[in-house]
């Protein structure tokens, strides 16, 4: 059995893309839900929280990431006042920089550990 907490670089690049995809997207809802408060940028912090852990438990994988971003969309396409001021492709393309953001963020610090690593 493959140990859980072995991940490829792949899988990691992925999960950074589908984690910064979806926070864009849940931080869209909640500031129009909630307004920009404390309690929309709390439970936009667990949410996350949350979807992190089940990848790192490996609850949510593949498939199922897509899935979940593809129900994230269609709720926030069917429900336009959960859009705000936003026409909807500017909602994807802002989910779609956030999580090229995180990949980057992602690469560098796996770069930086495996430099770090082999140095000591």
């Amino acid at each position: 059995m493959r140990n859980q907490n072995n991940f490829s670089l792949q899988e990691v690049l992925n999960s950074a893309a589908f984690t910064g995809f979806e926070g864009g997207l849940l931080a869209i809802i909640l500031i129009n839900l909630l307004s920009f408060s404390g309690v929309s940028v709390g439970t936009l912090g667990a949410t996350i929280a949350i979807l992190i852990y089940a990848q790192t438990r490996r609850i949510i994988e593949k498939i199922y990431l897509g899935i979940i971003a593809g129900l994230t969309i269609a709720i926030i396409y069917f429900f336009p006042a959960l859009q705000g001021k936003f026409i909807f492709t500017d909602i994807l393309i802002i989910a779609a920089i956030n999580g090229a953001g995180v990949v980057a963020v992602t690469a560098l610090f796996r770069l930086i550990y495996k430099i770090l690593a082999r140095l000591i």
